[in-house]
């Protein structure tokens, strides 16, 4: 007994649907090849929106790299999402670029606007190189709970920046933040980090976050200023805060 499948295939040929399909295959169970944003699409919409969710519960809000990862990551073990190792990166990175954040999205409204109006800074310079940086005080932390501590640092005893480094176009270099970074404590003198260590970087390298942490200062009513130096796009990326953080939002 025979079956056929009948599958409209316009706007493409049969012989060229077919080969399309040959070449989603042997990137979802072989990672060969290389897919364009479109195909990425393809391979979303086949293993999300085609049978788990409409379209509208996916896309409703911005979600940063590491969260649309989380997400996916949840389907698959949550939720048996059948989707192969290969198919999961061309999913976060279609994601990451139609409905990405370049910061986490996990606070309130209130959260949110406090957040944006004195501890979020962003610097989208003049190459696709986007530079977003959070202070995280301990006021930060007021705002979404949890410990102070940040990798093993706490916001009462060092400053801690979240450093988000996005590009669209090319995979990110490695940028040694603790060598090009310095800040100014409203005295003129400057502070290297102590430390700069990577905390998530994306699969197609487009998407990385980071700690900065640096001694506290020992006066902070002064404006904080950060340097970024030797960036592409421009020779110094500046970033400041008014000091001290307001505590009610």
């Amino acid at each position: 007994m025979l079956f056929f499948i009948l599958v409209d295939t316009r706007p493409m040929t049969k012989a060229e649907y077919l080969q399309q399909q040959g070449k989603l295959a042997l990137f979802s169970y072989a990672g060969m090849g290389t897919l364009s944003e479109a195909e990425q699409k393809m391979i979303y919409m086949k293993a999300c929106t085609k049978k788990c969710h409409s379209n509208d519960v996916v896309e409703r809000s911005a979600h940063t790299a590491r969260e649309w990862e989380n997400t996916i990551n949840r389907m698959r073990t949550a939720n048996n999402a059948r989707v192969t190792d290969n198919e999961a990166v061309a999913i976060t990175a279609y994601l990451s670029r139609r409905y990405g954040s370049n910061i986490p999205t996990v606070l309130s409204a209130e959260g949110g606007k406090y957040l944006k109006t004195y501890l979020w800074r962003s610097d989208f310079g003049e190459s696709d190189l986007y530079v977003d940086i959070i202070y995280t005080p301990e006021e930060y932390f007021d705002i979404v709970g949890g410990s102070m501590e940040v990798e093993g640092y706490d916001a009462a005893n060092y400053l801690l920046f979240k450093v988000y480094l996005n590009t669209h176009q090319n995979k990110l270099d490695t940028f040694p933040l603790d060598e090009l970074t310095v800040i100014n404590g409203g005295d003129g003198k400057e502070f290297k980090p102590l430390l700069w260590k990577v905390i998530y970087e994306s699969s197609d390298f487009h998407h990385r976050e980071g700690l900065l942490v640096f001694d506290k200062l020992k006066k902070e009513t002064a404006p904080l200023e950060m340097a970024l130096r030797d960036l592409p796009g421009q020779k110094e990326r500046l970033f400041q805060w008014a000091l001290p953080i307001p505590k009610n939002y």
